[in-house]
């Protein structure tokens, strides 16, 4: 898990974004993902790197703008990813979360 807290009047939600990406192994996700052969739904090959990327930036874009829309935290969750952003209004503080990982404890 990534885990970033940044004073919101100093960066901009997209630096922000763009440092928790820098710090987070893709090409682990997808050797993971192509061992297990997880593709997404629709697709036949699991997903490029470029992919995985693409999609984290989106889910981390989505969890800020429902954040902002809820106030405190929102969470965005697909693909095997998480993307959390969490406000604390009394510090003017976002903490941005990327995770990865498998759950089965919704496996029916």
């Amino acid at each position: 898990m990534m885990m970033t807290p940044i004073d919101g009047q100093h960066l901009d939600i997209r630096d922000i974004i763009d440092e928790v990406m820098d710090g987070f192994d893709f090409e682990r996700v997808h050797k993971m993902m192509t061992a297990v052969n997880w593709t997404w739904i629709g697709n036949d090959f699991p997903p490029s790197v470029a992919e995985l990327r693409a999609n984290a930036r989106r889910q981390l874009r989505d969890a800020h703008t429902g954040c902002l829309k809820h106030c405190c935290g929102f969470t965005v969750a697909t693909g095997g990813f998480t993307a959390r952003v969490d406000y604390d209004d009394a510090t003017d503080t976002f903490c941005v979360y990327l995770h990865w990982g498998v759950d089965n404890s919704n496996v029916y």
